[in-house]
């Protein structure tokens, strides 16, 4: 099965190297595969072989990026890192079945904070509850399908908080 595995990444390592190669920035000059180091792919500048510009281990880990760490394994949950960030026209987040949504905001029993208790968690966090606070962003990252769900949670508690008020305003009104 392992064989099958960095055989099945070899071919998708030739087909990277064959989209790269009609480039007309190539920005490396050797490309060195060797099923027998942890490395089985590199690409990398002659006058820095150190500095590889694409790898990819045989547990499948691919780095995209000269100035990557290059300690990272399969076992944090990651296969691809790449340096200075992606751009791209469409990205699709799973969401695990485990991981759920927000709807559960919506369900009968859901402990919406009174909006004190919300002005006051605000003032005393500097952030919304539930949310990610700037310093664990900066710390660990982002996760695009917890964040997303995050802010989901919010819109739709600021759903239930805007009707509330509109219940509260129609009594005022026919008072």
């Amino acid at each position: 099965m392992k064989n099958f595995f960095t055989l099945t990444l070899i071919a998708l390592s030739f087909g990277l190297l064959a989209f790269v190669a009609k480039s007309d920035k190539n920005e490396f000059s050797k490309v060195e595969i060797n099923q027998s180091t942890d490395q089985v792919l590199r690409l990398y500048k002659s006058d820095n072989p150190e500095q590889s510009l694409i790898s990819m281990s045989s547990e499948g880990l691919m780095h995209l990026g000269p100035n990557l760490k290059r300690s990272e394994s399969p076992k944090d949950g990651y296969y691809l890192y790449v340096e200075k960030g992606i751009r791209t026209e469409r990205v699709k987040v799973d969401v695990a079945a485990d991981n759920g949504w927000a709807d559960y905001v919506f369900e009968d029993g859901y402990p919406l904070l009174s909006l004190e208790d919300l002005e006051n968690y605000i003032a005393k966090h500097g952030h919304l509850p539930g949310v990610s606070s700037t310093e664990q962003v900066k710390q660990e990252g982002l996760d695009l399908a917890v964040a997303n769900k995050q802010l989901l949670e919010k819109v739709e508690e600021l759903s239930l908080y805007v009707l509330q008020l509109n219940k509260r305003i129609k009594a005022l009104e026919q008072e």
